[in-house]
């Protein structure tokens, strides 16, 4: 007997072959819905890199969320014989985790704050910097000393000071070069060596050593005190005789002298 058009669509439709297409297409449909909630939930993708075949579930502090993660990153699977095979049982699923109550575990799970003092210390470095640039004018602090990178001043032009006893050395360049710092070496290096200290103030320092005098100004373009910039210079330079002073100058009326 043959059969007729209508018998033969209903046999098309209830073939294992097509039955599978459906089935195939119904897997599909549950994973990216799946990608796309996880997406929504999370923002971000679970795949590592662009490797599909791995998974991970991001850092989530809250209950809910990581139970719906879990239960998408299943459905996300590589392996489809371990996701949900059904659209029924992935609802349920996703069900159970919204629904659950979240039991008290007495443990806080939320992040704490991690604060790292090294941020604000390299800030403190930059002239610019809106935080305050308290570490950028010298070697004020243990973080800069620790920190600090000798230089050809520290190698060459300071063994030079202490042998030969220049009158008086200029240093001069733009804000942030080092020429504080590289002051502060310098009476590092005269306390090692047993100098005595005479005088120590923001302005510089002066110390006897070897019965010959060392003295610094940390900047020419700066008063301090009652003294006005020129005058603290002045006060430095006009006591030379046959003495040292270390300047940090910047762009100060005695360079041109």
């Amino acid at each position: 007997m043959r059969k007729t058009r209508l018998q033969r669509a209903h046999h098309c439709i209830g073939h294992q072959k097509h039955s599978q297409q459906q089935s195939h297409q119904r897997h599909l449909i549950r994973y990216a819905l799946a990608l796309v909630l996880f997406r929504a939930l999370t923002g971000t993708l679970p795949f590592i890199g662009s490797d599909k075949l791995h998974l991970e579930l991001p850092l989530l502090t809250d209950q809910r969320t990581r139970r719906l993660a879990e239960v998408l990153l299943v459905a996300l699977d590589p392996d489809a014989a371990r996701r949900p095979q059904s659209t029924e049982s992935f609802r349920e699923q996703l069900h159970t985790a919204f629904h659950t109550i979240d039991a008290s575990t007495g443990i806080n799970t939320q992040l704490r704050p991690q604060i790292n003092e090294w941020v604000d210390l390299v800030r403190g470095l930059m002239r610019t910097s809106a935080s305050g640039n308290g570490d950028n004018r010298g070697l004020d602090t243990d973080f800069v000393r620790k920190t600090y990178i000798p230089t050809a001043l520290d190698t060459t032009l300071l063994p030079n000071i202490l042998r030969y006893r220049p009158k008086v050395v200029f240093l001069s360049g733009n804000p942030g070069d080092g020429k504080t710092a590289f002051l502060e070496q310098v009476r590092d290096k005269l306390r090692a060596d047993g100098a005595t200290e005479i005088a120590y103030d923001p302005s510089g320092w002066e110390y006897v050593l070897n019965d010959h005098t060392y003295r610094s100004c940390y900047d020419a373009s700066e008063s301090h005190g009652e003294l006005s910039a020129d005058s603290t210079i002045v006060g430095a330079v006009g006591r030379l005789g046959r003495q040292i002073t270390a300047c940090e100058c910047a762009n100060c009326p005695c360079c041109d002298q």
